[in-house]
């Protein structure tokens, strides 16, 4: 008999002890478990401002590059010798976006193609 009731007691004993363990492991995975580091964002995507000069030797360009969305993007146009900015031309939609050498925008999702075009001066 006594046999029979330790041996009730050592199964009633790893029967709770399972449901112990069982519990505490589920609530541990639904909370993460201790050290484990949670999922990084996915990086943001970037685009790219590509700015071609027209005459060539007209200019140069500065600020072209890669971009996040909603981020400022400044270009700056500088005339050589003998060379005018006219203006900042859009070559997707075709249309003239800014007449100044300074352009300011907000980097859309997509990328960004624009022309900074130069008159030669007469003399």
């Amino acid at each position: 008999m006594l046999f029979k009731e330790t041996h009730q007691k050592y199964r009633s004993g790893v029967i709770f002890l399972l449901a112990a363990l069982f519990v505490a492991g589920s609530v541990s995975l639904a909370a993460g478990l201790p050290g484990e580091v949670p999922d990084e964002p996915e990086p943001m995507e970037t685009y790219e401002v590509l700015v071609m000069v027209q005459p060539d030797e007209g200019g140069d360009v500065e600020g072209a590059g890669d971009y996040y969305p909603g981020d400022e993007v400044v270009l700056t146009a500088e005339a050589e010798e003998g060379y005018e900015f006219l203006q900042w031309t859009d070559n997707i939609q075709g249309f003239v976006v800014s007449s100044d050498t300074e352009y300011v925008f907000e980097m859309p999702e997509e990328d960004v193609q624009l022309t900074a075009l130069f008159v030669e001066l007469l003399e």
